[in-house]
């Protein structure tokens, strides 16, 4: 079953106004600029604190090994080995005798 429509060819009284969308600061050619990951364990209690220039959104917090695992599973190239380790993530549920198999 298919259904056709015909649309009005004049443009609608709403218009979208448009945006510059270039970038407006582009990083010096003449410099080296690199990216980098950091991973840092802190307890319940610690309180972050951030340096002048370093924005909060720049930053993840992962309070489960899941949400680390699932991280860790999108950042690397090669995830395949590290789906080896999965199990981790179940290791509390797990009975003794498998615990056992992956030690």
């Amino acid at each position: 079953v298919g259904v056709n429509i015909t649309l009005p060819m004049e443009p609608t009284t709403k218009s979208i106004p448009k945006r510059n969308l270039s970038i407006e600061n582009t990083l010096d050619l003449n410099e080296h600029f690199a990216e980098k990951s950091q991973i840092s364990v802190v307890s319940k209690t610690t309180c972050l604190n951030f340096s002048a220039g370093v924005a909060p959104e720049n930053f993840s917090v992962f309070d489960s090994l899941t949400k680390l695992f699932e991280y860790y599973k999108k950042s690397c190239i090669q995830s395949d080995w590290l789906e080896s380790f999965e199990f981790l993530l179940q290791w509390p549920k797990l009975p003794l005798s498998k615990k056992k198999e992956h030690y």
